[in-house]
């Protein structure tokens, strides 16, 4: 009777261990697509993100700002890798750029607002949609990994058609890891001359993971699970990052970071910056007091913009003249 007793409670325990590994399978695959999956193509596209007013005034202020220059828009379509991929060039005739690499489900519209202290100091720029945002083909992110490859191309479009001879790379959170992994790509030309990232992460994972915690998600072993059908359908990891390639990077380095910033934490970011290989000379990490993940600008307007106007003439600049 006793054997009879163990046989029970053993298959009891095997089918409610059964019943919660599938009940975290599927809760995993809902957050995976929900997060990483456009369902249509007209998820996010090249307007507000969602219902925020945050977001809401910087999307205002970025298209009102770039608008005084329509003249100098050139629309640019491209196919690599067979997706069809879109973006807008402003030519202000310089012989260097940067292109904005935005975050998850934001498009080149909303990368206007980034770009007023480039203008000023001298630079073309290039927005774009990602692979799965706005206007280009795609269904699931990869979290900067395939990305990457389309920054490279669009930065050989730069330099071959449009005469740009150095290019830099302003990246927002995912678009930080994506900039990463072009720059440290064994075939990252060297005309890709340096990096701005606000709100790097270490790894999507760690992001991610804090992400869950915030919207008081379950996180423990569903996270695993959203980072098995991650690699089962993009091909990667959330557990590789930045934090893995940052030591091959070489070049001028400026990190932007909120000291308040929850989901790319403030301590990853100090790692991040030392394991950087760019000599110290050359890089730069600037804390803003109370800043929260992606409104760094928008609260610190004037130390965000003179951070990256500084960085350009006393480093960059003077980096790519003497080559």
């Amino acid at each position: 009777m006793v054997n009879l007793y163990i046989i029970i409670a053993v298959a009891v325990f095997v089918v409610l261990a059964v019943a919660v590994t599938i009940a975290n399978i599927i809760v995993a695959r809902i957050i995976f697509w929900n997060t990483l999956t456009r369902k249509k193509k007209d998820s996010w596209n090249n307007t507000v993100s969602y219902d925020n007013p945050e977001l809401k005034e910087m999307y205002e202020e970025g298209t009102g700002y770039i608008k005084q220059f329509a003249d100098k828009k050139i629309k640019l379509h491209t196919i690599n890798e067979g997706f069809n991929l879109y973006a807008e060039y402003y030519d202000f005739g310089f012989d260097r750029a940067v292109i904005i690499v935005p975050g998850r489900t934001e498009g080149m519209t909303y990368s206007s607002y980034y770009t007023k202290a480039y203008i000023e100091s001298g630079y073309n720029v290039l927005t774009l949609d990602q692979r799965c945002h706005g206007k280009s083909d795609g269904k699931y992110s990869s979290f900067g990994f395939n990305e990457s490859r389309d920054v490279l191309h669009w930065g050989e479009i730069l330099h071959r058609d449009y005469g740009v001879k150095s290019i830099v790379l302003h990246g927002i959170c995912i678009g930080c890891a994506c900039s990463m992994y072009a720059l440290t790509a064994d075939n990252c030309p060297d005309y890709f001359s340096a990096f701005v990232a606000d709100g790097m992460y270490s790894t999507f994972y760690h992001s991610f993971k804090r992400r869950m915690k915030g919207f008081h998600a379950p996180s423990f072993i569903v996270i695993d699970f959203v980072n098995m059908f991650a690699k089962h359908y993009t091909g990667y990891s959330m557990k590789i990052g930045p934090i893995h390639k940052i030591a091959n990077y070489k070049k001028p380095l400026l990190m932007l970071h909120g000291d308040a910033d929850f989901y790319s934490a403030p301590e990853k970011a100090k790692e991040l910056f030392a394991a950087a290989g760019t000599p110290d000379s050359q890089k730069r990490l600037v804390w803003f007091k109370d800043g929260q993940h992606s409104r760094l600008r928008l609260y610190h307007t004037e130390l965000y913009d003179e951070s990256i106007k500084s960085f350009l003439t006393e480093v960059v600049d003077k980096q790519t003249a003497t080559k």
